[in-house]
């Protein structure tokens, strides 16, 4: 998974495809088809598309359910799995950040993820949490109906957060994926702390009109080696 090839890809697509011109969600694409069949589709132009604004969304296909996923359904499935005490927190913190910065990777290289056995999907009490923390936008409760396994997420995350690299640029100054990148971490701190909870990290991933600021308790000097 290479987040420039992908995005390069993607913007191929869009040109041809005439983005703009386009009723919403007429188009899609399969991107990628995991090993046990799941496939992962961008569907586009989403209803904020414009000019200046590659909108689209990422579904994902397993057996006859097509659902789609949004950063807020990453981040509940990922406190779910830390919750719930089925990964290294710590190493699982540095292959994101690995994946983020676009090195060579290859799952199968990390046994423990690629070999995980997946848990129970988040429960009622949690996505009833998520969704009062989602408050006035609408919070999709099928995006996180299964556990999703290592390949599932993390190619997932792949085409979900490009959006945020063509949208907001970081060599313009912008955090580009390095947003939702912070949220993720941010979701395996509040699972072992209880300074910050899971709502806190859902309403500043909603937040659209400023940048959230950092947190003291966390190191953030990862995101410089992102560009």
């Amino acid at each position: 998974m290479k987040f420039k090839n992908n995005k390069n890809f993607l913007e191929k697509l869009f040109e041809k495809e005439d983005f703009y011109e386009i009723d919403n969600h007429s188009k899609k694409e399969k991107v990628y088809e995991c090993k046990n069949g799941t496939e992962i589709f961008v569907v586009f132009p989403g209803y904020k598309a414009t000019e200046d604004n590659y909108d689209y969304r990422v579904d994902l296909k397993k057996g006859s359910k097509e659902i789609p996923l949004s950063h807020c359904n990453i981040i509940t499935d990922i406190y779910n799995k830390c919750i719930n005490d089925r990964i290294d927190k710590i190493k699982f913190k540095y292959l994101l950040i690995k994946v983020f910065k676009e090195g060579s990777f290859n799952l199968e290289k990390y046994k423990e993820f690629a070999n995980y056995n997946t848990c129970e999907p988040p429960n009622k009490e949690l996505l009833k949490s998520i969704d009062e923390a989602h408050k006035s936008k609408p919070f999709n409760w099928e995006g996180n109906r299964w556990d999703l396994n290592f390949e599932e997420l993390l190619y997932s995350i792949g085409w979900i957060v490009i959006q945020e690299d063509l949208n907001y640029p970081i060599q313009n100054g912008y955090e580009g994926r390095k947003m939702p990148l912070c949220r993720y971490i941010e979701t395996i701190y509040c699972s072992d702390n209880e300074d910050h909870t899971i709502n806190e990290v859902i309403e500043r991933t909603v937040i659209h009109d400023r940048r959230p600021k950092k947190w003291n308790e966390i190191d953030y000097s990862f995101l410089r080696d992102i560009g």
